[in-house]
């Protein structure tokens, strides 16, 4: 029995790769005083690619891009905010957050990593003074599907 299927092929043009698909290239955020996200950066994982720093969930970290902010007090809040599905599984997109100390001017030590879905993390026993990096990344689903996403960040001060 032959089995005929109709299908269209698509060619494209890779994406560049952002400035901050690694560490090095670290977009600075603003700490905002308080809880609301007055100040946020755009951001997006379009072109981006897996970093070699492993990732919280082992196997689901690809897309990666990162930021980096200076703490002010022991206690911030890293949230993203108009999270947009922009290919892949665009319903509700699966994206982690992590934040790292930074003793070397490079991400070093884990401090925090949220679930499949959590648009914030609480950070508490930070020092004022020093650099923390916080990396932004849309995980492959269940499926396997690769999802690229739009977001804004920001640093808040609870």
């Amino acid at each position: 029995m032959i089995t005929r299927i109709s299908f269209n092929v698509c060619v494209t043009t890779p994406s560049a790769l952002p400035p901050n698909d690694e560490p090095v290239g670290a977009v600075a955020l603003m700490v905002n005083p308080d809880k609301n996200c007055s100040t946020s950066t755009p951001g997006s994982t379009i072109g981006a690619t897996q970093s070699s720093k492993a990732a919280c969930q082992a196997g689901r970290n690809d897309d990666d891009v990162w930021y980096k902010f200076t703490a002010t007090q022991a206690s911030h809040i890293v949230r993203l905010l108009n999270i947009t599905g922009v290919y892949g599984e665009t319903g509700s997109p699966y994206r982690h957050i992590e934040v790292f100390k930074s003793a070397s001017g490079q991400p070093d030590e884990r401090i925090a990593c949220t679930g499949l879905g959590d648009t914030e993390a609480l950070l508490t026993g930070l020092t004022a003074g020093e650099v923390y990096f916080v990396r932004v990344y849309a995980a492959h689903s269940w499926n396997g599907v690769i999802t690229r996403i739009s977001f804004n960040v920001c640093v808040l001060t609870p």
